[in-house]
């Protein structure tokens, strides 16, 4: 596991057999530019310690705000299902 500057992302975290990020953005693309390329940004310092792989999924929502709820539910539906898994919401 990569070295944290914060430890707010602990509690199975080394254990996990996947690190599964649950966000939410208006552009994708530019949003995964900002988490691989952000250099000591702290709104990046997950995927700067853990860069994405793939995009498992997309989903379209008429307002931020029903994406963020929608956010919150799918990361505690991931949780619940894959209980060895470390999800992290932004």
């Amino acid at each position: 596991m990569g070295k944290l500057k914060s430890d707010r992302w602990t509690g199975g975290l080394n254990q996990a057999e996947r690190i599964i990020y649950v966000g939410v953005t208006v552009n994708l693309q530019r949003r995964l530019l900002e988490h691989v390329d952000a250099i000591d940004s702290d709104g990046a310092e997950f995927t700067q310690v853990f860069p994405p792989l793939r995009v498992l999924d997309v989903s379209w929502y008429r307002s931020y705000r029903r994406a963020h709820r929608a956010e919150k539910r799918v990361a505690d539906a991931i949780s619940e299902r894959f209980s060895t898994d470390y999800v992290y919401q932004s």
